[in-house]
C-alpha cells in the first residue's frame, strides 16, 4: 500500500469511527447499561456479517461496558430476554436484512418488538429494503415499530434513511456500518494474481458477464459464502447445546458469546484472506468494499440488486480507496489503470 492510500485508509476509519461513536452517543444518552443483549448472531457463511458482529461488540462494549450477558442467533427467537430488568437493552446486530429480501429476520424481529414493548431495542445500523409495502413483511413491521414505546432504528445510508423518516414511527439516525468498529486490518499473505473478484453468487446478484472472459489480465472469481462444513467444532458443539445453554444463565451465555466471538474472528480472517489474494478487488459485496477499507485495499465496486452498495458509497465516499464501476468491461478496465499506477 502507497502512503498516499495509506494516509486515506487512516483519515477515513477514523472520521467513520468517531461518526459511529457520535451516535451512540445520540441514542444511548451518556446512560451505561450494565447488562444488554446482542441478538442475530450470524451463524452463516457471510463474511460480512461475522465483521459486522465483530464490530458491534467493541463498540458497544466500549460504550456500555462488558461484553452482552445475552446472545442469540439470527432468525432464533432468545426466550432469555425476561431475565433482563426494565433498565437494560435490548441491541439487534445490524446488515441488510432489514426488509424482505431474507426471511426469518423480520418474523423474528417483529416477535422481540412485540414481546418487549416498553424495554429500550436499538437497531444497529442497516440498509432497508422492501420490495412490497402491502406485504406482511413491511405491514407487520410498520406495526411492530409504531406501537412499541422505545425503539431507536439506525441507518447506514440516506435512501434508508429517508425511507425509515417516512414510513417508521420511532428514531432514525444515520450511521455508519458497525464493522468500522474493528479498526485497521493488516492483509494476510501475498497477492496471487492481479485481480480477485468477490462477486454475489445469492438473490442480490445484479452482474451480466462471465468474470473469467476477461482474460488481459491474471484473475480469479470467488465468493466467501460459497464453503461447506461451516463453522469451528466449538460452535458445533454450542449448536447442539444452545437450547440447554440458553436456560444455564449467565455461565451459559458466557460459553455462547465467546463461541460466537471465535466463530466470528475465524470467518474474518478468512474473509481478509480471500481479499488479500487480489492485487486489486473487483467486489459486489458491500462488506468487501468495507473490509477492502479496514485493509487500505484500493478496490472497485459494482453493485448489488438493490443499490446497498452505491447507496452507502453516496453516504460515506471515502475519496481515494474506492473506484465505482457500472459493468464488469468497465471494472476490469479501472482495475487495469489502478495496476499500472501501482
Amino acid at each position: 500500500m502507497s502512503k498516499v492510500h495509506h494516509k486515506i485508509s487512516q483519515c477515513y476509519l477514523e472520521a467513520q469511527f468517531k461518526l459511529i461513536e457520535q451516535c451512540l452517543d445520540l441514542v444511548f444518552q451518556n446512560m451505561a447499561f450494565t447488562n444488554w443483549a446482542l441478538l442475530d448472531f450470524p451463524d452463516h457463511t457471510n463474511v460480512g456479517d461475522s465483521a459486522i458482529w465483530l464490530g458491534t461488540l467493541r463498540l458497544l462494549t466500549r460504550r456500555l461496558g462488558g461484553t452482552p450477558t445475552i446472545v442469540s442467533r439470527h432468525r432464533e427467537f432468545p426466550n432469555s430476554l425476561g431475565r433482563l430488568s426494565s433498565n437494560e437493552v435490548i441491541i439487534f446486530s445490524g446488515g441488510g436484512n432489514f426488509g424482505d429480501l431474507w426471511s426469518g429476520y423480520w418474523q423474528n424481529r417483529v416477535k422481540v418488538l412485540k414481546s418487549f414493548p416498553y424495554r429500550k431495542i436499538v437497531q444497529m445500523p442497516q440498509s432497508i429494503y422492501f420490495s412490497n409495502l402491502t406485504d406482511s413483511a413491511f405491514v407487520e413491521t410498520q406495526r411492530a415499530v409504531s406501537s412499541h414505546r422505545d425503539f431507536t432504528l439506525l441507518v447506514r445510508d440516506l435512501v434508508s434513511l429517508d425511507f425509515a423518516k417516512k414510513h417508521f414511527d420511532c428514531p432514525s439516525y444515520l450511521c455508519p456500518d458497525s464493522a468500522f468498529g474493528l479498526g485497521a486490518l493488516p492483509k494476510i499473505g501475498d497477492a496471487s494474481c492481479e485481480v480477485l473478484g468477490l462477486l454475489r453468487s445469492d438473490k442480490e446478484k445484479n452482474l451480466l458477464g462471465n468474470f473469467s472472459s476477461f482474460k488481459s489480465l491474471s484473475s480469479e472469481e470467488t465468493d466467501w459464502v460459497s464453503i461447506n462444513n461451516f463453522g469451528s467444532k466449538r460452535l458445533k458443539v454450542c449448536r447442539r447445546m444452545y437450547p440447554w445453554l440458553a436456560r444455564m444463565g449467565p455461565v451459559g451465555m458466557v460459553t455462547l458469546e465467546r463461541a460466537f466471538a471465535h466463530q466470528a474472528g475465524s470467518e474474518l480472517n478468512r474473509g481478509v484472506g480471500i481479499l488479500s489474494r487480489g492485487k486489486v478487488v473487483i467486489t459486489d459485496r458491500l462488506h468487501g468494499h468495507i473490509i477492502c477499507c479496514l485493509m487500505g485495499s484500493p478496490h472497485v465496486v459494482l453493485d448489488n440488486i438493490y443499490g446497498k452498495v452505491t447507496n452507502y458509497l453516496a453516504s460515506f465516499p471515502d475519496h481515494g480507496l474506492t473506484f465505482l464501476a457500472s459493468s464488469l468491461s468497465d471494472a476490469f478496465s479501472i482495475a487495469h489503470n489502478m495496476l499500472l499506477e501501482q
